[in-house]
C-alpha cells in the first residue's frame, strides 16, 4: 500500500475504534460532546434541523486528526478550531439552531458570519506578528498566510537603531554627537522603523500612527492613532501625515509589560516615567528627521503626498525576507540637545545608505524646492503711502542720513536676507515717525534687511526710491537658509565656548589670588613675630 493508502486505513480503523469506546454508557458525557461536532455544516443540502449523530462527529474528529498528521508533510503541527463563530452581520450565535423556535432563521447567515470573521483573520494576523520566520507555515482555512504586511505597505521603510536608558534621563546635561557615558551606561538597542503607509495615504486616516511591538509576548501590543503628540511632533494640519508609520520593535524585550502582555506599563516600574520620555523623544527625533529628510526631495507637502500615491494602494503578492533578515535603508546623522527640550538631527548631518530590501523609493524632484530670490531694486515708494515731504526738511534730513548710514551700514551688509515690497508694520513706522517731524532715512524691513533711502532725492516730484543692500551677484542671489543657520548657530557654538573658556581662567586666577593672600598672610604674622622677638 502507498502510504496515502495506508493512512487512510489507519484512519479507518481508528474512526471504527473510537465508535465502540464511546458507545459505552459510562462514556456517555463525553459522547454527548462528540456529538456537537456534528453541527458544521458539510455542504449545501445540509440541514441545521437534522438529528445529530455521534458517528458523524466522530467523522468530523478523524478528519482533523488526519489534516495534522498531514499537514503539508510537516512535523510539528498546531492547530486552533474555532466553533459558535459570532461575528459581523451574521448570526449572533449558532447555538441551538436545531431547536424547534429558530428554524426561520436563515443558515447562509451562519456561512457569512464564519466567513466575515475567517476573512478579518486573514487581514489582522499579519500584522499582529511581526517576527514570524519564513518557515513556519500558517494557514487560516485553507489558504497560507505570509508576513510581509509592512515591507509591503511601507513607502521608503527605513531602520533606526537608538539607545534607551530605563533611568537616567536623555537630558540630563547638554550633549551633541552622542549621549553622555552616564546614559549610555545601562542602556539597550531599540529597533524603530519608519515610513509612509501608502495604503492609509490613500484615505482620511494619514495621521502618524505608531505600533509597538514586544519581544516578550511575540506580537503587536500597542498601537496609536495619532502618535505626533507623544513623538513631539507638531499635531496639526497636514504634518507628520501622509501615512506617516513608526514601528518600534523592542528587539532585547525590555519594555514592561502588564500581567496580560497586553500593554506597556511603565507605571509599574521605578523610573517608568523615564524609561517612557526616553523611548518617545528617540522615536520621535528619528521620525522628524525622517519626515524632512524626504519632504526636502520635492517643491511641497503635496507633491510629496502625490508621489506617494503613485505606489497605489493594493495589495503586492511578493516574496519578501523576514525583517530579521532584511536590509532596510539606514542613515548617518549626527543628534543633539536643543535647550534640554528636544533631540535635533540637522539635516545638513544626515547620510543615507540605500538598503536593498527597500523595494518602494521616492526619487528626489527635478524641480527641487523653490528659494527665496533677492532683488537688488525694489519697487519705488508712492506719496500716497507717506505724508508729503517738504524741501525745507530735505536738507536736514539728508545730513541725519549721512549719519545714519554710517552707523547702520555694518549692519545692514551683514543681514542675510530682505524682505521686499511695503511691509504694513514698516510703513505705518514710518508714517509716525514723519508724523513726529523726524525721518529714519535708512529704516529696516520687517524682516530685518530691506532699507529704505529718501533723504537722496533731487526733486519732490519724484517719488522716492528704495533700495536694498546685497552681496552676491549683480543680477540676482539665491539665499541658502540652511547655510546661514548652520553659520549662526556655529558662531553661537563658538561664543560660548569662549565664554566657558574665559570663565574656567577667571577661576583658576582667583583660586591663585586667594592662594597667594593666604601666603602673604603667613608672611606678614612671621614677619611680626620676628620683630617682637
Amino acid at each position: 500500500l502507498s502510504r496515502e493508502e495506508n493512512l487512510d486505513a489507519q484512519m479507518s480503523k481508528l474512526e471504527s475504534d473510537l465508535m465502540s469506546f464511546f458507545s459505552q454508557p459510562e462514556l456517555a458525557g463525553i459522547a454527548a460532546c462528540i456529538v456537537q461536532y456534528d453541527k458544521a455544516p458539510t455542504d449545501s443540502s445540509f440541514s441545521p434541523l437534522r438529528e445529530l449523530r455521534l458517528g458523524n462527529g466522530i467523522k468530523r474528529l478523524v478528519h482533523h486528526f488526519k489534516s495534522i498528521s498531514t499537514f503539508h508533510g510537516s512535523e510539528h503541527v498546531f492547530m486552533l478550531i474555532l466553533d459558535e463563530i459570532s461575528y459581523g452581520s451574521g448570526l449572533n450565535s449558532n447555538r441551538g439552531l436545531a431547536e424547534k423556535d429558530e428554524r426561520k432563521k436563515d443558515w447562509l447567515s451562519v456561512g457569512k458570519a464564519v466567513g466575515d470573521a475567517i476573512h478579518e483573520l486573514k487581514k489582522i494576523i499579519p500584522s499582529t506578528y511581526l517576527h514570524v520566520p519564513k518557515s513556519c507555515d500558517f494557514r487560516v482555512g485553507r489558504e497560507r498566510i505570509r508576513f510581509n504586511y509592512w515591507p509591503q505597505r511601507l513607502v521608503e521603510m527605513s531602520s533606526f537603531q537608538v539607545e534607551i536608558s530605563q533611568s537616567v534621563p536623555w537630558n540630563a546635561e547638554k550633549w551633541s554627537m552622542e549621549p553622555p557615558w552616564e546614559y549610555r551606561d545601562g542602556s539597550y538597542g531599540m529597533r524603530v522603523y519608519v515610513g509612509f503607509d501608502r495604503v492609509r495615504n490613500h484615505t482620511d486616516q494619514r495621521a502618524c500612527n505608531m505600533y509597538v511591538y514586544s519581544r516578550q509576548s511575540g506580537r503587536l501590543i500597542k498601537c496609536d492613532k495619532d502618535a505626533r503628540g507623544k513623538l513631539g511632533m507638531t499635531a496639526s494640519g497636514t504634518d507628520y501625515t501622509y501615512g506617516l508609520t513608526v514601528i518600534v520593535d523592542d528587539v532585547e524585550g525590555k519594555l514592561p509589560l502588564n500581567p496580560t502582555k497586553q500593554d506597556i506599563a511603565f507605571g509599574e516600574r521605578d523610573h517608568g516615567d523615564v524609561h517612557e520620555d526616553n523611548l518617545n523623544i528617540w522615536a520621535g527625533s528619528v521620525t522628524k528627521m525622517f519626515y524632512q529628510y524626504h519632504l526636502k526631495k520635492y517643491a511641497n507637502k503635496h507633491e510629496l503626498s502625490n508621489k506617494i500615491k503613485e505606489f497605489g494602494k493594493d495589495q503586492i503578492e511578493s516574496t519578501v525576507k523576514a525583517i530579521d533578515e532584511s536590509k532596510f535603508t539606514t542613515y548617518t546623522y549626527t543628534p543633539a540637545t536643543y535647550q534640554k527640550r528636544s533631540i535635533q538631527i540637522r539635516l545638513g548631518t544626515v547620510e543615507e545608505h540605500r538598503g536593498p530590501d527597500t523595494k518602494m523609493v521616492l526619487i528626489r524632484s527635478n524641480a527641487p524646492r523653490k528659494k527665496q530670490k533677492l532683488s537688488h531694486a525694489m519697487p519705488a515708494i508712492s506719496h500716497q503711502q507717506y505724508e508729503p515731504v517738504y524741501r525745507d526738511e530735505m536738507a536736514a534730513r539728508a545730513t541725519y542720513a549721512s549719519q545714519a548710514a554710517s552707523q547702520y551700514s555694518t549692519t545692514a551688509s551683514h543681514q542675510s536676507h530682505f524682505y521686499h515690497g511695503h511691509h504694513p508694520q514698516a510703513v505705518n513706522q514710518q508714517l509716525q515717525a514723519q508724523r513726529r517731524g523726524f525721518d529714519p532715512v535708512l529704516r529696516s524691513s520687517a524682516s530685518g534687511g530691506g532699507v529704505v533711502n529718501l533723504a537722496d532725492t533731487d526733486d519732490d516730484s519724484k517719488p522716492p526710491a528704495a533700495e536694498t543692500t546685497s552681496s552676491g551677484d549683480e543680477e540676482e542671489d539665491t539665499v541658502d537658509y540652511k547655510d546661514l543657520c548652520k553659520k549662526l548657530t556655529d558662531k553661537v557654538v563658538q561664543q560660548n565656548e569662549q565664554l566657558k573658556r574665559v570663565k574656567k581662567e577667571n577661576k583658576r586666577m582667583k583660586r591663585e589670588i586667594q592662594t597667594l593672600e593666604k601666603r602673604l598672610e603667613v608672611q606678614r604674622v612671621t614677619t611680626s613675630r620676628d620683630l617682637n622677638d
